[in-house]
């Protein structure tokens, strides 16, 4: 019974219009959709929804936005699974017997080498803690700008999460759209809205500082 499909494989996509499977089709990140160019072209085959990576800045997301066609619908990350690589690019391994690659030191230019060694301890650091929402990337302070971007749908990525720690996560963005939805029928100030995200979900305590966007 289900009518909706995430696809990432260009040559799915084509068959399942060559095919005239009757589905609306999602164009996953996975596809490394990174330019209003290939948007285009991928409109010609009756896009439901596109998925923006986590590589896409809101700006990247705004111009493709603004050029695209007869797509209505478009997601963005904003709870988790923050990554160094671009999914389409990437080639680690997911499993509980191995360490990911993404969280795996390797050689190079040393600036980017130290970076890279800052983040994976940060994100250890984080993991060793007790349930902090959007420990493992987040993107709720900018939820006022991915709105003004033109984002319509957000992606709480829950793969591997455990169950306790996905209803929680729910809840919370729940509550965080709650908080713009009346910041933004007050006065739209993006200070404000922050402080009072801070007490809601936060409860006053840091958060994570794993920001998915730099704002």
């Amino acid at each position: 019974g289900f009518n909706s499909f995430i696809v990432a494989d260009p040559a799915l996509l084509l068959y399942l219009r060559q095919s005239r499977i009757n589905c609306e089709i999602h164009l996953s990140g996975e596809t490394a959709e990174v330019n209003s160019g290939m948007i285009k072209y991928f409109e010609k085959q009756n896009l439901k929804r596109l998925i923006f990576h986590r590589k896409n800045s809101i700006e990247d997301m705004n111009s493709i936005i603004n050029k695209a066609g007869n797509l209505t619908e478009f997601e963005a990350f904003v709870l988790n699974e923050m990554c160094q690589f671009t999914g389409a690019f990437c080639n680690s391994l997911h499993c509980d017997e191995m360490g990911y690659l993404c969280r795996t030191t390797y050689w190079g230019d040393a600036e980017m080498e130290e970076r890279m060694e800052q983040v994976i301890k940060r994100t250890l650091e984080i993991e060793e803690q007790q349930y902090l929402c959007g420990k493992s990337g987040c993107a709720l302070c900018a939820l006022p700008q991915l709105e003004a971007a033109g984002i319509t749908h957000l992606k709480l990525v829950g793969r591997g999460n455990y169950v306790e720690d996905m209803i929680r996560d729910i809840r919370n963005l729940k509550a965080a759209l709650g908080v713009l939805e009346e910041n933004q029928r007050e006065e739209k100030e993006t200070g404000r809205y922050i402080n009072q995200l801070n007490k809601k979900i936060f409860d006053g305590q840091p958060c994570g500082n794993n920001c998915i966007y730099n704002l």
